[in-house]
């Protein structure tokens, strides 16, 4: 009952912490093309991220600068080959939301695009894509994207697999 209320109040906060964060108007012609330094939230379940080196390949292959965000222990296989900033169990407030520390050392790092690979809706995925200092948040369409991102991708909720290659060819468009 209190982890409910909890998540109820952190969902609150973050709601009220995005809407302040007006994105500007952005264009969105050739933004991938013209892209170089991605961030990429790597999904919370192993399943999914066990699909996301088709992603990650497809962005190497396209000369991207490419940083990894990973929110829970799941295994990566490009675990050696990028960079990657690890969202800690010391890093959560009470409210299980990333603290203050953590928030201010993310937002100081610039990137062109944000990419959340989550699938299914996730409060702090898309909370930390809203906070990322980038124009372009993109990510899956679900209950509340509109909050965190300015550029979603149709979902697939039978295959996570189904998602990323509709992602790709989205961006292969821009």
């Amino acid at each position: 009952m209190f982890e409910k209320l909890k998540y109820k109040i952190a969902e609150k906060s973050v709601e009220k912490s995005c809407r302040k964060l007006a994105d500007t108007e952005t264009a969105f012609n050739k933004f991938f093309t013209k892209s170089n330094k991605i961030l990429i939230i790597i999904p919370t379940l192993q399943e999914d991220a066990d699909k996301i080196d088709e992603v990650y390949q497809f962005l190497v292959e396209k000369k991207k600068s490419i940083k990894l965000l990973r929110i829970a222990s799941v295994k990566i296989s490009m675990l050696n080959t990028t960079e990657i900033i690890n969202l800690k169990e010391h890093d959560y407030n009470w409210l299980n939301l990333p603290k203050k520390e953590f928030l201010d050392q993310f937002r100081s790092e610039l990137f062109d695009i944000t990419i959340d690979l989550e699938t299914k809706e996730n409060l702090i995925s898309g909370y930390l894509t809203k906070q990322s200092n980038s124009n372009y948040k993109v990510g899956f369409k679900k209950e509340k994207s509109d909050l965190y991102y300015n550029f979603q991708i149709s979902n697939s909720s039978i295959n996570s697999e189904i998602s990323y290659r509709n992602l790709l060819n989205s961006l292969l468009m821009f």
